[in-house]
């Protein structure tokens, strides 16, 4: 399990969610998903989620996304599949919402890798 200090970044006008490591995130390449994109680290290590269509995806209004109470990204590979799933605690209007997405993809490349991107409140 790694624990890193996340950034989020939501942008309304193009209704995208970028999650990113502030420590190492160190591109190398990307791995798309349907509405998702899985940035990877020269070591094969996840170290960013970009979220397309986050509103719809999560069927939130976008003022929910710009400040989040809480998320947890679980990116895990074992062997060509690549699972993502992502829980998020928003605040609406009326009360908070937890939505979940789930999003699998078979890759090229072989991947054994597990990497729990979850932000650390100080």
């Amino acid at each position: 399990m790694y624990k890193r200090i996340l950034n989020w970044d939501y942008d309304p006008k193009r209704d995208i969610t970028f999650i990113f490591s502030f420590h190492d995130y160190d591109y190398q390449e990307s791995i798309k998903l349907k509405n998702m994109t899985v940035d990877l680290n020269p070591q094969g290590k996840a170290v960013a989620l970009e979220i397309f269509d986050s509103s719809k995806s999560l069927e939130v209004e976008k003022e929910s996304l710009i400040h989040p109470e809480d998320f947890l990204i679980d990116i895990s590979a074992t062997n060509r599949l690549l699972n993502v799933n992502a829980y998020f605690k928003l605040t609406s209007e009326k009360a908070l919402i937890d939505r979940t997405l789930r999003e699998v993809a078979v890759m090229e490349q072989t991947l054994i890798n597990k990497n729990i991107l979850k932000p650390i409140h100080l």
